[in-house]
């Protein structure tokens, strides 16, 4: 089909074609013109440790260039046919270890900013995982070490032990405040985060959760005032457990729905 010019042939498989024809003439001609982005994940990984009563991010230390030695979330590149969730949990289990369970999982940001990686254009879509279980973590694939790092807020910015955030790969260091501040502004409705502690939890540790996110001491009277304020979010389980000293058996807790 001969054609008076692009702009005629554009309006033809855009407004007269079948679907069928659209497609095809689009796959040969048209969209060879537009630059394709890669697309990867990186992800903000947060778990418990019930030894210290601390909540502690994942960071992993880089093998290769660019960003050689440097510390940075765990990530890797989507594959085709393959969804970010996917590419996240097969990205995570690679790099240290760990298996995350998708109902664990949320999309955070997707962040397109030109030149944010030297390697070309690409765009990332991060995610928070909560594990339930605090996993040992092992080093592999493109890693030369993988760890646990507490943190703690200072006024509107979070800080994690041992690590300039400045010195992060990439931009790693703006989607993990990123990830602080979305836990941490959740808190007062969908507190998300307290699935690292499991499938149940008691008030004591849900403090503990909240008080290193908001920098707040809940002893004394904010302790006292911790169910008043946000018990509306937990369902009592009936259950109870020990605790540590002598104090009376706590009760056990689950999320509402």
């Amino acid at each position: 089909m001969n054609f008076s010019s692009k702009a005629a042939e554009r309006q033809y498989y855009e407004t007269e074609a079948t679907e069928a024809e659209f497609l095809a003439w689009y796959a040969a001609y048209d969209l060879a013109t537009y630059a394709k982005p890669s697309l990867a994940v990186d992800n903000v990984i947060f778990g418990y440790d019930a030894d210290t009563e601390q909540v502690k991010v994942l960071l992993v230390r880089r093998k290769q260039h660019p960003f050689q030695g440097k510390w940075a979330l765990p990530g890797a590149f989507v594959r085709p046919n393959e969804d970010t969730t996917q590419t996240t949990i097969r990205g995570v289990l690679g790099e240290t270890g760990i298996l995350l369970n998708e109902q664990h999982v949320e999309q955070l940001k997707t962040i397109g900013t030109p030149n944010r990686d030297p390697r070309g254009w690409i765009i990332t879509v991060s995610h928070i995982a909560y594990l339930p279980t605090m996993q040992v973590v092992v080093a592999r694939d493109d890693v030369v070490e993988a760890r646990w790092f507490s943190f703690t807020k200072h006024g509107d910015e979070f800080t994690v032990a041992g690590i300039d955030l400045a010195d992060l790969a990439f931009d790693h260091a703006e989607i993990l405040q990123t990830a602080f501040q979305r836990v941490a502004n959740r808190l007062s409705y969908a507190p998300t985060i307290l699935q690292i502690l499991g499938p149940t939890f008691s008030l004591p540790q849900a403090q503990n959760v909240y008080a290193q996110f908001l920098a707040k001491d809940f002893s004394g009277n904010l302790g006292s005032n911790f169910k008043t304020v946000y018990g509306k979010l937990f369902t009592e389980t009936g259950l109870t457990v020990s605790t540590k000293g002598k104090g009376r058996p706590a009760k056990l807790y689950v999320l509402k729905d």
